[in-house]
């Protein structure tokens, strides 16, 4: 009796088995999972671009963050692209996007910095926080 006990707690019983296919397996399907998810994948792209596939994900993990914040209950897709100016190294592209049934308009451009590139990314203006509104005041007004 005391062999058996100590056979299942070495691993060799059936339950110690599937312990052990949870112990191994589940790490390694969270952590392909995660990495998965982390995975920098170039969006599917409907139309003109002229952005290499880094900026191209670099642009889009942007836009989805933003989304995020605008849209949390969206699912941001890429509908169609364009590019709007393509000159001195420097390439705009209007990127149309669609969530929560509506499409919004990001302007993404690519512009050369030194030896790299820089992404800048412009939000659909009803992202852009409201305007300060100052009070005028007439001048001679007495």
């Amino acid at each position: 009796m005391q062999k058996a006990k100590g056979s299942a707690v070495a691993g060799h019983g059936r339950r110690s088995s599937r312990t052990w296919l949870l112990a191994v397996c589940c790490p390694l399907l969270s952590a392909f999972l995660l990495l998965d998810a982390g995975c920098a994948r170039a969006p599917k792209v409907r139309g003109q671009t002229m952005m290499p596939k880094r900026a191209r994900v670099e642009a889009w993990q942007r836009i989805v963050a933003i989304e995020a914040d605008h849209r949390p209950d969206c699912r941001p897709r890429i509908m169609q692209t364009e590019v709007v100016q393509s000159e001195g190294g420097t390439v705009v592209e209007r990127w149309v996007v669609r969530g929560c049934d509506r499409n919004l308009d990001y302007l993404v451009r690519l512009v050369p910095s030194g030896r790299t590139r820089e992404i800048r990314i412009s939000p659909p203006s009803e992202f852009a926080p409201p305007p300060i509104v100052l009070e005028q005041t007439s001048e001679g007004a007495g």
